[in-house]
């Protein structure tokens, strides 16, 4: 057999470039390899060389009173105070009386109510239901109040009421329907309702109570 023959058919790798690179691609090369190492040696002396007080925090802000505090209550929502003041309560407009307190008395049946009932309006809502406020404003949304309810005798028994006072019975109906689920189980109260896994929904007249 003739391996001489044999390896010249074999294909062998053929150079893309059989040339050297021109003068102007080994000046570009150069460049990039300069730049690349002057970034290099920047963020190493910007690394040892830095203003300690550029994190540093201002001892004044921690002598500044009317800040907004966020206490996390039962059911995972935040409210917000300011200055002592009940929580959910934190503008002139929040704070006045409403005429739905009424509709939650200190004692039911078997139940109590724990701590003041909260009041928050279009100026405060997003520290009730964050993320949602635009929803129940696009309703006519007046105001929202809430309240905590334990079971006599039992801690871990309790209740959180929240009261939607949505202007007019249609606006309470929206709002109703656009958090409803797709097959909801009636729970047969107001003037329709549902029952969900974390409670139970329904809306009645001006109201949408949750």
């Amino acid at each position: 057999m003739d391996w001489k023959k044999l390896l010249k058919k074999i294909p062998r790798r053929q150079y893309l470039r059989p040339n050297p690179p021109s003068k102007k691609e080994k000046t570009i090369g150069y460049l990039i390899l300069t730049i690349v190492v002057m970034i290099g040696i920047a963020i190493v002396v910007s690394g040892r060389y830095y203003d300690q007080n550029l994190f540093r925090l201002n001892p004044k802000l921690l002598n500044e009173t009317g800040g907004e505090k966020v206490v996390r209550v039962a059911g995972g929502e935040r409210r917000g105070s300011r200055d002592g003041e009940p929580v959910g309560i934190n503008n002139s407009e929040s704070s006045k009386p409403s005429s739905n307190s009424n509709l939650f008395p200190e004692t039911i049946p078997g139940w109590s109510r724990k701590g003041d009932v909260q009041r928050f309006t279009t100026d405060n809502l997003y520290d009730k239901v964050d993320g949602r406020e635009n929803l129940y404003k696009s309703y006519e949304f007046k105001e929202l109040l809430a309240a905590d309810f334990y079971a006599d005798g039992t801690a871990n028994r309790f209740i959180q009421i929240e009261l939607f006072d949505m202007t007019s019975p249609r606006s309470a109906l929206g709002v109703f329907t656009a958090e409803r689920p797709s097959s909801p189980t009636s729970a047969n109260i107001g003037r329709e309702s549902y029952v969900d896994t974390n409670g139970a929904f329904f809306w009645k007249g001006k109201y949408y109570v949750r």
